[in-house]
């Protein structure tokens, strides 16, 4: 079962986000990073407090015009309550 997620888009995001030419946004989630940390959120995040694994976008579709649905696969036996999920577009840490 699917379980919707309202993420917060942080300013580094909104920046990354908007094409060279500054005439639209244009970018593509290329990885999902999993941590645990708990905290609220400010919008000026970088990166995940405490991150604990990462995977490449597998596979992705639009499922409206407002509604994205993307595929990641986490493999390995780590156990870890899950509180804070970043999507990145690149690897996360690599600049």
């Amino acid at each position: 079962m699917s379980t919707p997620l309202l993420f917060k888009l942080t300013a580094a995001g909104q920046a990354a986000a908007w094409n060279a030419s500054n005439t639209g946004i244009a970018f593509a989630i290329t990885h999902v990073q999993l941590g645990s940390a708990q905290r609220p959120p400010s919008g000026q995040e970088t990166a995940l407090t405490t991150p604990a694994q990462v995977s490449p976008i597998a596979a992705g579709s639009r499922v409206s015009p407002s509604q994205i649905r993307l595929s990641a696969m986490f493999s390995g036996a780590q156990t870890y309550p899950i509180h804070e999920i970043g999507l990145w577009a690149g690897e996360p840490g690599t600049s």
